[in-house]
């Protein structure tokens, strides 16, 4: 992962030599089809919205994590024009190669797929992408691209500033009617299919006309510079029409009882969903898609009038009570610490949930979220940190459970009030906000902010620590009965790495 390579470029010493981006032959651009265009999902949606305004967008939340895939999978099959993949991590496991497949299908169809990745991302998947990319009617780019005749690390040591400045998109575009966007990359772990852990996460399907505005931002980002096309970059090599379908059946194969029962349940739900009007039930509310300018990675980091932040400024001006956060890598840093701040000098209730030393993914960004921890403790700021102590698995009744033995949280969402919900890519960290790009969307329904206030209110007490301060000033965990004066479920080693790493001067890359 990212995070664990900027560790990496900082104690290296030698891995390669200096290059310059390199500058590749572009194909000729293109853009999103008409939105007015005919559809089956066009029509589907058309019924859906019946008398609802026309300035609003349907909404529907995915934070199941089996209903996140077969959502995707069955949208990408009924596709009749276009597919337009963005995602900053792109497997090729079960979950990926189910996509990749029908996404295949749909080409032969006639249907134009353009896939956009980021290539850290999706690095090690380039014998699948040049196969897909020599199909006529699949373009594969990758997004501020490696050399191929360079080593990864070497790349990143020595391109600090550069090529550690990723795409951290995460969208899918059917048709132009209908989009998602949320946490999840492409991956088992997104979707419950990976037996050791799952990422509790969300996502948001949404219609028109927030589904242009997404549209809009994967044109701005495929016909960008730096957005290369894989042709350009990756050696081709012999055509493997099966080649997607092959890694799918070495899934099916697997001896894990689990992942069977996973894939014959992804198999039979999405041979279920039919993607009529009955079916997706949309609520309905005026929504806004927030997202950086790919050029944000090719200029200096004050640019805000390219930055997603700045354009939720106003929805910070207005807060009059409560700002709820919930963001797996949290470190607020210097300018958030003044933000949080300034917040509670006008009143305002700041509650944070994020993950615990045991249930993060990245254990360095911890440490730069916990030498903040008593600092935001002290300024009334509320805190709560996920449980990540293995639990006993579950038998599983319900499609709509997963099976990992142990979660981490992955979704990103933003709470203003009770009035609007901020759903997207963004990590409350300098990464998001200065090195990475991002996209959410602002939905401004009150009853969703109520709905999901209340279901994280749940999560808090259920699944996370309280984190306090004790009567000698030291921290607490609380949970239910238990009490803990150290991090909960961490081993000793565990919480003296993580100190350590407090000291290594790379917050700015976290």
């Amino acid at each position: 992962m990212m995070k664990y390579l900027f560790l990496a470029t900082v104690i290296a010493s030698a891995l390669g030599c200096v290059t310059k981006p390199q500058h590749y032959h572009h194909t000729s651009g293109s853009i999103r089809v008409n939105k007015q265009a005919e559809s089956d999902i066009a029509s589907v949606i058309k019924m859906a919205r019946r008398s609802q305004p026309s300035e609003q967008s349907g909404f529907r939340l995915l934070n199941d994590p089996v209903d996140a895939l077969v959502t995707r999978a069955a949208l990408i099959s009924r596709a009749e024009h276009s597919v337009d993949i963005q995602y900053y991590i792109y497997k090729n496991d079960f979950s990926g190669a189910l996509l990749l497949d029908e996404a295949k299908k749909a080409a032969e169809r006639g249907v134009r797929v353009r896939i956009l990745l980021d290539d850290f991302g999706s690095f090690g998947i380039d014998d699948v992408l040049i196969t897909l990319d020599q199909h006529p009617n699949i373009e594969v780019r990758l997004f501020n691209a490696f050399r191929r005749n360079r080593t990864l690390i070497g790349q990143l040591t020595f391109g600090l500033g550069h090529t550690t400045r990723r795409m951290h998109n995460k969208a899918l575009i059917i048709d132009n009617q209908v989009a998602i966007v949320g946490g999840r990359n492409i991956g088992d772990e997104y979707f419950g299919a990976n037996p050791d852990i799952v990422f509790e996460d969300i996502d948001v399907l949404l219609t028109n006309p927030a589904t242009n505005q997404i549209s809009t931002s994967f044109d701005e980002f495929w016909n960008h510079e730096r957005a290369k096309p894989a042709s350009s970059l990756i050696r081709k090599v012999p055509l493997d029409k099966d080649i997607v379908a092959k890694t799918r059946a070495l899934k099916s194969t697997s001896t894990i009882p689990e992942t069977r029962s996973y894939i014959e349940a992804v198999s039979q739900k999405l041979a279920r969903a039919k993607l009529n009007s009955e079916e997706l039930q949309f609520s309905w509310a005026f929504s806004e898609v927030k997202y950086d300018s790919p050029s944000k990675v090719t200029v200096a980091r004050d640019r805000y009038d390219l930055m997603w932040s700045s354009q939720i400024s106003h929805m910070v001006d207005k807060l009059e009570h409560q700002l709820t956060i919930v963001s797996p890598y949290f470190v607020p840093g210097q300018k958030g610490m003044d933000f949080f701040a300034g917040l509670r000098r006008r009143g305002i209730q700041v509650t944070v949930i994020t993950n615990s030393l045991k249930s993060t993914d990245v254990a360095i960004v911890h440490s730069g979220y916990s030498r903040y921890r008593k600092q935001l403790l002290d300024m009334g700021v509320t805190l709560y940190e996920i449980d990540g102590r293995e639990k006993q698995k579950l038998d599983k009744d319900s499609l709509n459970a997963w099976f990992a033995s142990r979660s981490s949280l992955h979704a990103k969402l933003f709470i203003f009030d009770e009035r609007t919900v901020f759903i997207g890519s963004p990590n409350f960290d300098p990464r998001s906000f200065y090195e990475n790009t991002e996209i959410g969307v602002s939905i401004h329904s009150p009853e969703l902010a109520v709905d999901l206030n209340q279901a994280l209110e749940d999560v808090a007490t259920v699944n996370a620590f309280h984190v306090t301060v004790d009567a000698h000033g030291g921290l607490m965990w609380m949970k239910g009965e238990e009490r803990f004066d150290k991090e909960p479920g961490a081993s000793w080693w565990k919480r003296t790495s993580n100190y350590l790493m407090r000291f290594l001067p790379v917050e700015s890359q976290l």
